[in-house]
């Protein structure tokens, strides 16, 4: 599945979304019939730190089946501003493929939250070989996150990783029970030294925004 994800902020950081439920579903119809899915995901109240404010304040993610039908719909960031509240806005956008490397059987059954984990690579690395070190060196520890439900590559289509406009390369997603578990797998000592020292072939340092989340999923795939 391709995912295009457009990174919202919002002057006093609350719901970016003006809609929910099938009021939403209505309105991204109409705005991109070509979505085969749409998930809108809320930036909590609790992050990582009890007084962080959030990198973003939420993200529109829409699925397709044509990596085509994404990357026109990732070039119209304006059309999506009736499913937005007032003075919410686009300041990023990601369209990738989907790689879900892990999934514990309990995930679909739990509301739980996810970090979203947007960053870039190394200048060096180009989409393939960024991509490959991703999914087959990282993605087997951090598969290994305590706590964790679900673990989801998102890589960067290769026209889009071209783009010097490009804000990030990829994202990553960890879903968890809830923001203690999220807490606790953020500060053990495998994301920290396992997961922190591997990194450090394929990401560029501090590029990572982290944000604790929850999502709806308005219209499944």
């Amino acid at each position: 599945m391709i995912r295009t994800l457009m990174f919202l902020s919002h002057p006093s950081h609350r719901d970016p979304f003006a809609h929910r439920g099938a009021a939403a579903a209505e309105l991204q119809a109409q705005i991109c019939p070509a979505a085969a899915g749409y998930t809108q995901t809320r930036a909590l109240d609790a992050q990582l730190e009890a007084d962080q404010v959030p990198h973003f304040a939420g993200v529109a993610e829409f699925r397709f089946v044509d990596p085509g039908a994404a990357l026109a719909f990732a070039d119209k960031r304006s059309a999506i501003a009736p499913l937005l509240a007032p003075d919410a806005r686009v300041v990023a956008v990601v369209t990738g493929v989907d790689h879900v490397v892990m999934r514990m059987p309990t995930h679909s059954a739990a509301p739980g939250i996810k970090g979203v984990y947007p960053f870039r690579g190394l200048a060096h690395l180009d989409s393939e070989a960024f991509s490959r070190r991703w999914l087959y060196g990282h993605g087997p520890i951090a598969a290994l996150t305590e706590e964790a439900l679900c673990y989801v590559q998102c890589h960067l289509l290769a026209p889009a990783w071209s783009a010097e406009e490009s804000a990030f390369h990829a994202v990553t997603e960890i879903h968890w029970p809830d923001i203690a578990a999220a807490r606790r797998g953020v500060g053990s000592r495998q994301m920290r030294e396992d997961q922190g020292t591997d990194a450090q072939d394929f990401l560029e340092p501090g590029s990572v925004r982290l944000v604790f989340a929850e999502e709806e999923t308005v219209r499944r795939p």
